[in-house]
């Protein structure tokens, strides 16, 4: 028997509405940490009790294994259908991979209903190509980011979506940890120019290579003994930023793609027993994986996407008994995507678009303490230290383009009052003190000239 969650109940709920009104493909939004896997697991329970067939997929091995633990703990048989595991015909559940379930296209049975795991994937070719090979089946994605780098939407593989509580009303609720935000001093990636919609690798390394020693110093200042994973730009750049941890007496291990299993699981292990304080990846823990005992997330890799920042970010929101979560941002993240915990309007049709760049435009002031870091909402003074505030040059920009609003607003304005002004003088004597008014240098040669004028008009 599976116990929903009061927030996840009111998920299902408008799930079978939207079937009731026909709708075949949807999408479901829930916060990182809210507990996507199990919703799904009730979703197919439900779906075998009546018969059907049903597919989960997963765009990574990781989040089989991770999926193949939940649907064990929940009481659903099911098959595998992946990369080192052996293909069982006769279930009415699978666990697929999506490269390992794309290959093997049309000997595999047609499923009724599919469950897209991390759907934001989905327009991808190796997603779309299976998609589209079961177009009849139920479609259901599962996200907490339907958002692209490309500011495209989901409305070409979607129907309709279904938004799940936020991140701060999980927050409240207990079900994610509070956290508090630092963004110490660190890099400006705004130099670095722009490939296939995000940073470029080689740039974005070498420019955050070369804070490493800042990163282990906040890390002593803020976060020293509790365990960390540090989102890296590169392979190169994580092993990099593990070997200056251990040399300065901080445990910590680098895992990438390429990690055996085994010592991937013993990475796991260690971490997870406080033995090694720090992980340090490139996307291996941005999506899905769950990492216990993570408190701190530490940035060190600039990214346009919104939904890899979440991703992230979301990773030490994971609750405990009286934890407080800390992120350490020294890529300035913050500033352009907001607090983790910011209102956003998730919907099918993606984000705006400023040139060929995705951006969130309801991102937040976000002011840094020069003193404890802290990022926090414009305010008079930091909550956290007291220290008086100073304007965050975004701040200064958006001030300074306020009032050029303001005053550009003020000149059109002038400008409709001297052209209704000059439009209700009907005599030369009348335009004639119009110009004086004006201080034109010969206002009787400017009323004569504007007063034959009309009289040609006519």
């Amino acid at each position: 028997m599976i116990r929903l969650r009061d927030y996840q109940d009111k998920i299902i709920e408008a799930s079978r509405a939207a079937m009731r009104r026909g709708v075949r493909r949807y999408m479901i939004v829930l916060p990182t940490g809210g507990g996507k896997t199990v919703l799904s697991a009730f979703i197919i329970a439900e779906a075998v009790s009546r018969g059907m067939m049903a597919y989960f997929l997963c765009h990574r091995v990781e989040l089989v294994d991770q999926t193949e633990a939940t649907f064990r703990a929940v009481g659903i048989d099911y098959g595998v259908i992946a990369s080192g595991h052996e293909y069982v015909p006769g279930n009415h559940v699978y666990i697929g991979s999506i490269d390992t379930v794309r290959r093997r296209l049309g000997h595999i049975p047609t499923p009724d209903i599919v469950i897209i795991d991390e759907a934001s994937h989905t327009p991808a070719k190796s997603w779309k190509l299976v998609v589209d090979t079961w177009s009849d089946a139920w479609r259901i994605g599962i996200t907490a980011t339907p958002s692209r780098l490309s500011g495209e939407g989901f409305n070409d593989l979607f129907d309709d979506i279904v938004i799940g509580s936020s991140t701060r009303e999980l927050i409240d609720k207990g079900w994610l940890a509070p956290f508090r935000y630092y963004a110490p001093p660190g890099v400006d990636p705004s130099g670095l120019h722009i490939r296939a919609g995000d940073y470029v690798t080689a740039e974005a390394e070498e420019l955050v290579g070369k804070i490493t020693g800042d990163v282990i110093a906040h890390y002593r200042r803020l976060a020293d003994g509790k365990r960390a994973i540090v989102f890296c730009v590169s392979v190169k750049h994580s092993m990099a930023v593990a070997d200056a941890f251990n040399a300065a007496g901080i445990s910590a291990k680098h895992v990438d793609g390429k990690t055996p299993s085994d010592e991937r699981r013993l990475a796991m292990e260690q971490f997870r027993q406080n033995s090694s304080q720090v992980l340090t990846n490139v996307n291996i823990f941005s999506e899905g994986v769950d990492v216990p005992g993570m408190e701190v997330v530490i940035l060190l890799r600039p990214t346009r996407s919104l939904a890899l920042y979440l991703q992230q970010v979301g990773r030490a929101l994971r609750p405990e008994e009286g934890k407080t979560a800390l992120i350490l941002d020294h890529v300035a993240s913050v500033q352009m995507h907001g607090f983790p915990d910011q209102e956003r309007e998730w919907s099918l049709y993606g984000l705006l678009r400023r040139g060929n760049i995705a951006i969130d435009d309801d991102a937040p002031l976000i002011r840094i303490c020069d003193n404890c870091f802290s990022a926090y909402s414009p305010a008079q003074k930091c909550p956290y230290c007291g220290v008086e505030s100073k304007l965050s040059p975004r701040e200064i920009r958006q001030r300074e383009g306020e009032l050029a609003e303001v005053v550009r607003l003020e000149e059109e304005r002038s400008r409709l009052v001297a052209r209704k002004a000059q439009g209700m003088a009907h005599t030369i004597e009348e335009l004639t003190e119009i110009g004086r008014s004006r201080g034109y240098r010969y206002p009787v040669q400017w009323a004569k000239k504007v007063y034959n004028g009309r009289r040609a008009a006519n």
